[in-house]
């Protein structure tokens, strides 16, 4: 039964869309004090001596979703227990990084929870069965939209929240570019007021004049142009703020940003959600070396 309830305690936590690893690390440490108890079950453990191949196998899992599909060769793993079923792994792990092709050596560190069978490292918490348990989204749950590009049935589905001054958001938009055009992703490009006000947000981008707020045949800025702008420079054009259309703009970015703040938690952009079709089309945030890849496919 306490088994039970620590398992829920955890899974209640994971849908919470609060900071994943730190939560289930909190419900690691929980568990294996109730697990103290000679009284308690624990149903199913990871055997001591497994350890570090489950570990190592979580581990290139994780790798791989940053990576990609290179060599990775995992050396020098170190075990500490901590707890009475939580242990600590160190290592190191020796893959390519993302338009690099020499290899390097990383270091890893991760936690194994033997009786709930998890692995938390970089961030991410892996199952015993090598399922990731991170929280996802549907779209109808992520309140606000953004300039939609590429076609449907592009093999990448994707949800970017970014700023008009932000000059990785401007690196990231110009491999967006050329992935549209090449077929191989569909994008939503949410624009937030995250490094200025909202005022300055909509003059550098000209978007109460866009297809996002007015009707089509009032549009005085077509999506190429917005996209251009956003992925630019701040444009110094002053627009008035009489215009029609002008607080349905500034609602549109607060929107955005409440969504990219309070409902995902993002503290910086660019922010880069993917969707999982093994999950039933929802989405899930993507860590910097996994959106780096992405975005560099041909690398």
């Amino acid at each position: 039964m306490v088994f039970n309830m620590t398992l829920s305690f955890l899974n209640n936590k994971v849908n919470k869309k609060i900071n994943n690893t730190a939560l289930l690390l909190y419900g690691l440490l929980f568990s294996a004090d109730i697990f103290a108890s000679k009284d308690i079950f624990c149903a199913r453990p990871v055997a001591e001596k497994d350890i570090s191949v489950f570990f190592e196998r979580s581990a290139r899992l994780q790798l791989k979703l940053e990576f990609g599909e290179g060599p990775i060769k995992i050396t020098k793993l170190k075990s500490t227990k901590v707890g009475p079923s939580l242990t600590r792994v160190d290592g190191f792990a020796e893959l390519r990084q993302p338009g690099r092709e020499d290899l390097s050596e990383k270091r890893i560190t991760g936690w194994v929870e033997r009786c709930q069978g998890v692995v938390i490292i970089r961030g991410n918490t892996w199952l015993t069965d090598g399922t990731l348990a991170v929280p996802r989204y549907s779209r109808d749950k992520l309140p606000g939209r953004g300039l939609i590009l590429g076609k449907q049935e592009a093999p990448l589905h994707l949800i970017a929240f970014v700023d008009s001054r932000c000059p990785h958001c401007h690196r990231l938009m110009s491999y967006v570019d050329h992935l549209v055009k090449a077929g191989k992703i569909m994008i939503e490009i949410r624009q937030t007021a995250f490094l200025e006000s909202a005022k300055d947000a909509l003059q550098d981008t000209r978007l109460p004049e866009t297809s996002l707020i007015r009707d089509s045949q009032n549009v005085k800025i077509n999506d190429d142009d917005y996209f251009e702008m956003l992925s630019g420079f701040p444009n110094d054009d002053k627009i008035a703020e009489t215009m029609r259309g002008y607080e349905q703009a500034l609602e549109f970015l607060d929107q955005n940003t409440k969504t990219a703040r309070n409902v995902l938690g993002i503290t910086n952009v660019p922010a880069l959600l993917v969707r999982d079709n093994k999950n039933d089309g929802l989405y899930r945030l993507a860590g910097y070396w996994e959106m780096n890849r992405l975005m560099q496919p041909d690398l």
